[in-house]
């Protein structure tokens, strides 16, 4: 074994080059050797990476100069694998039938990404498109610098990144924006911070802009899964399972029902998973719940129930979640699906069921827009968010003796003495009875109602327009 004289990453961090003794190594950031090369240059001192990524020179001991160029690059999506065989050509696989096409192209391939039933193959000068149902006609759109570093498809769009400005195109080539901003470094990204080291993250490419899903894998083979955007304070992490697939495993692709990873030492392994879930999502996606009830009750999986249940709090389809809570036993949810349907106003439906969800600040904001202020304080106070409804209640000076009263009953409750100080700081009173307190909670409860009552039929004057006055001339 020759020692090693030379090492280079490539830009993109995925591959890495070695030089020895008339010896080059293209290997996988994990280690393991993609390809073996004898140079006949005696030790290779020195190596560099193209911008692209995919071409490499070398300078050897013997005053040598070697070129080499990234071949055979595999890509694959749903039934369909493409090859860069050379540096001009795409070769394209369809496994279902076993046709094969070969395109051509005049200038060399920096770039090409296989997704979402579209090949995307980005040249110096051009970006082709082409659909997985025709190879024929690419849709094409030209390109302004040629050096296109990073490819990345969604359903409905795909993006072109060429180091220094981002396109976003639609899958017929019509160039739909291209995002600036001079302050975009990689220093000002930060990636979040999980307690064991990180060896994989992942972005969902699909769906909703609010609905996105992030992906962690960490050291000890354990997969989570967060929302890009929590309404609230509390962010939850939903641990999925925990598979053996080796040490270090890499996820490859996750579409519908197929799960793809490769192992550390190079070889790729298929998983499938139930393909129920995602026959549920695309019922929802379209909007037809009663097909989704009819489909989880053939089925028969609880799993399903609670995804539908889910799914249907979300979209604030009351008598759908109340059906799927109810299938799962979920009878406290159920009951509260029915108090939630009780009640008056649309304002308080949507609050109670940003509380079903867990989104505690939301529904308070929902109120405060109403104008149910005191129904906003006796919310954190059912929360036990002690402070911010001693807040509100001083801001709006409303039922202060109530949140006083409350507080000084919970604390005699447990044994308690009073540590908060915001309520350090208000001036002693004496505390509400239990049933004063009742009967205070049931007087604002009515006083609000009246208030709303009397704007929806219009018996109260304008609050500007009582402000404003009368000059006689």
């Amino acid at each position: 074994m020759n020692p090693v004289t030379s090492l280079a990453w490539s830009p993109d961090g995925q591959l890495f080059v070695v030089g020895s003794y008339d010896t080059l190594y293209l290997c996988d950031k994990r280690g393991w050797s993609f390809a073996v090369e004898k140079t006949q240059t005696g030790s290779i001192y020195n190596l560099r990476w193209s911008g692209d990524g995919t071409q490499i020179a070398g300078a050897g001991g013997n005053g040598q100069i070697i070129i080499g160029q990234i071949t055979d690059r595999w890509m694959e999506w749903n039934g369909f694998e493409a090859a860069i065989t050379d540096s001009h050509t795409v070769e394209v696989y369809n496994m279902r039938n076993g046709a094969k096409e070969k395109l051509e192209f005049r200038d060399r391939i920096p770039k090409a990404s296989l997704g979402f039933n579209y090949l995307v193959v980005a040249t110096t000068t051009q970006c082709c498109v082409y659909s997985t149902k025709n190879f024929n006609t690419p849709a094409i759109a030209d390109l302004k610098e040629g050096q296109v570093t990073m490819i990345v498809q969604c359903p409905k769009y795909f993006v072109l990144v060429d180091g220094s400005n981002i396109y976003v195109y639609t899958y017929d080539a019509r160039l739909v924006c291209s995002p600036r901003q001079a302050n975009i470094r990689t220093e000002l990204l930060h990636p979040d911070v999980l307690a064991t080291e990180i060896i994989k993250i992942g972005l969902d490419q699909c769906g909703q802009p609010l609905e996105r899903r992030l992906v962690i894998l960490d050291r000890n083979k354990d997969l989570y899964l967060m929302s890009i955007r929590v309404f609230g304070t509390s962010r939850k992490l939903v641990k999925l399972s925990n598979e053996e697939f080796g040490k270090h495993p890499e996820l490859l692709s996750f579409y519908r029902d197929r799960l793809r990873l490769r192992r550390t030492d190079g070889s790729e392994m298929s998983f499938t998973v139930s393909p129920y879930p995602d026959k549920l999502h695309q019922l929802i996606l379209l909007n037809k719940w009663n097909e989704a009830l009819s489909f989880c009750r053939n089925v028969k999986d609880k799993l399903l129930w609670a995804c539908l249940a889910g799914f249907a709090t979300y979209a604030k389809d009351l008598d759908v979640a109340e059906i799927a809570f109810s299938e799962i036993e979920e009878v406290d949810k159920v009951e509260y699906l029915r108090h939630i349907k009780s009640l008056p106003t649309k304002e308080l439906r949507n609050a109670e069921l940003l509380l079903l969800s867990g989104e505690h600040q939301d529904a308070e904001g929902v109120l405060l827009q109403a104008g149910m202020r005191f129904r906003a304080i006796m919310l954190n106070l059912n929360s036990y968010r002690w402070e911010r409804a001693l807040e509100l209640a001083v801001k709006y000076d409303l039922a202060t003796d109530i949140v006083l009263s409350t507080r000084q009953a919970y604390l005699q409750q447990f044994s308690c003495s009073e540590t908060l100080e915001k309520y350090l700081a208000q001036p002693k009173q004496n505390a509400l009875s239990l049933k004063a307190l009742k009967e205070r909670i049931a007087e604002e409860y009515q006083r609000e109602k009246d208030n709303r009552d009397k704007v929806e039929t219009g018996d109260t004057v304008p609050a500007q327009r009582a402000r404003q006055t009368t000059v006689n001339k």
